[in-house]
């Protein structure tokens, strides 16, 4: 690796030690620990001294992998190529999809076990389980 490189790995990495330093006394300002809260409420975690990030050149998310990134990059790209074949919606994720066909198929492949109610998604059903489970009464026949 020639010098020059390495002078713009080392500039790269001080910059972003001082960003992170920057969001840590602010996130201590604020009470909220070693997370960085974004603007709408998530919480991320912060990068570690000479850890690999690739930064979204759009927004100031950052992510360990090029592959994250690159997924992330749909939510800015408006594109949507997952198409339903039964009606016009379409999806930037193929697990969406997945999930709508449900809808029109009928199926609901999640069920609880103690009232015997079906889901379609996994998420009405991890709903269910963690906040409706204790209300939910048993199935009798």
């Amino acid at each position: 690796m020639t010098s020059a490189v390495q002078q713009l790995l080392r500039a790269a990495e001080r910059e972003m030690l001082a960003e992170n330093r920057k969001r840590q006394q602010q996130s201590e300002l604020s009470g909220s620990g070693d997370d960085s809260s974004s603007e709408t409420g998530k919480k991320r975690r912060l990068a570690r001294p000479g850890e690999d990030l690739y930064q979204c050149d759009q927004c100031d998310k950052a992510f360990n992998k090029q592959s994250s990134l690159a997924r992330h990059k749909y939510e800015h790209s408006g594109m949507r190529p997952y198409k339903c074949e039964d009606c016009p919606k379409a999806f930037k994720h193929k697990h969406h999809l997945s999930e709508h066909k449900r809808l029109h198929s009928g199926e609901k492949p999640y069920q609880c076990k103690k009232c015997l109610k079906r889901f379609s998604h996994s998420g009405s059903y991890s709903q269910h389980i963690n906040h409706r489970y204790a209300y939910c009464k048993p199935y009798r026949e």
